[in-house]
């Protein structure tokens, strides 16, 4: 993403307090994936459970929050600076998938909407694109979404 920034004008060359910031939000993409970790070392259906309602709730709130947090503080509408940068992005790729993929709209039950900066930014930067991301084919249902699916059917109880 750093490669394509920089040849496409979205990460400055000659700034690194502004390549430190969006450095910092693209490696909360990472961070905040690191969170299903739990789910594919679980040994267990009810630790399986566990770790997935954890990544859906608490663990998406903390980023959540402080990437609303970043927005409302940029006050600029983007995550850094005041037009596109890679950091926005990397966000993106969360924050739209939530609102308009229906598997994974449906696993985060409108958790984005509890934050008003970045879900507004969100919805903003959508716009950007004038529709085109509405062309895109859907997501298939993937693993991720699979997996959430069998272990609500499983009891959590059940060992």
């Amino acid at each position: 993403m750093r490669y394509l920034g920089r040849k496409y004008g979205y990460y400055p060359a000659d700034c690194i307090e502004t390549q430190y910031e969006i450095d910092t939000i693209m490696d909360t993409f990472n961070d905040y994936n690191f969170g299903l970790v739990k789910l594919f070392t679980s040994k267990t259906p009810k630790e399986k459970n566990a770790a997935i309602k954890a990544f859906f709730t608490d663990h998406t709130d903390a980023f959540f929050r402080a990437w609303d947090k970043r927005v409302e503080k940029n006050a600029t509408g983007y995550m850094v600076g005041d037009s596109w940068t890679a950091a926005d992005f990397t966000t993106l790729a969360i924050t739209h998938t939530m609102y308009n993929h229906e598997h994974w709209h449906e696993m985060y039950a409108g958790r984005l909407d509890k934050y008003k900066s970045l879900s507004t930014y969100t919805k903003n930067r959508i716009k950007d694109f004038g529709g085109k991301l509405d062309e895109r084919k859907p997501l298939p249902l993937n693993f991720m979404v699979q997996k959430k699916l069998e272990y609500e059917k499983i009891p959590e109880d059940k060992e």
